[in-house]
């Protein structure tokens, strides 16, 4: 496969943002919030998250990203901490119609279970999608408190938590 195509769930993708320079396919891409193409990440937080996927620094400064290759669609379904659930379903099946998305990133955590979502990942899942899910960072043991998406347990889904600079579980982040 010579490009990935990484479907990032959040608050949007800034295409400018110098890391992430000619990586962002906003062509793709779409706002679950407003309904619309135009995707503008005004929180910052999917930006974020894109730079840690694909980023390659400019100039020698930035960040270097997992996968600095990849391809970043930017889909909308959170701003201000907030989405609906309904948004992160239809984003999903958006994702799991389009054969060129390889992987799926989600970069929030939280929320009651939901069969609509788990089908939704499950078809996903199905079309050949990878599944990475924030295992997020309210301290808890997620076995035994589940949250989701993360809790969605496809073959595919990868759930991933945060490390601090010493390369350790930050206390923050949800395990089990």
């Amino acid at each position: 496969m010579s490009e990935v195509n990484v479907a990032v769930l959040g608050s949007g993708v800034d295409e400018k943002h110098p890391d992430l320079r000619g990586r962002v396919n906003s062509a793709e891409g779409y706002d679950f919030q407003g309904d619309k193409r135009e995707v503008v990440d005004a929180d910052g937080w999917g930006t974020q998250v894109a730079t840690l996927i694909a980023g390659s620094p400019a100039g020698g400064k930035g960040v270097t990203g997992l996968a600095p290759n990849a391809k970043i669609i930017p889909i909308k379904v959170i701003q201000g901490n907030r989405g609906r659930t309904i948004d992160v379903i239809r984003a999903v099946h958006f994702v799991a119609q389009h054969d060129r998305h390889h992987l799926l990133v989600t970069t929030w955590q939280g929320g009651r279970y939901c069969r609509a979502l788990e089908e939704a990942i499950h078809l996903a899942a199905e079309k050949g999608v990878v599944i990475v899910a924030a295992a997020g960072d309210a301290r808890l043991n997620l076995d035994e408190r589940t949250t989701y998406p993360a809790g969605h347990q496809a073959d595919t889904t990868i759930v991933v938590g945060a490390t601090n600079g010493a390369n350790a579980r930050s206390s923050t982040s949800n395990r089990g």
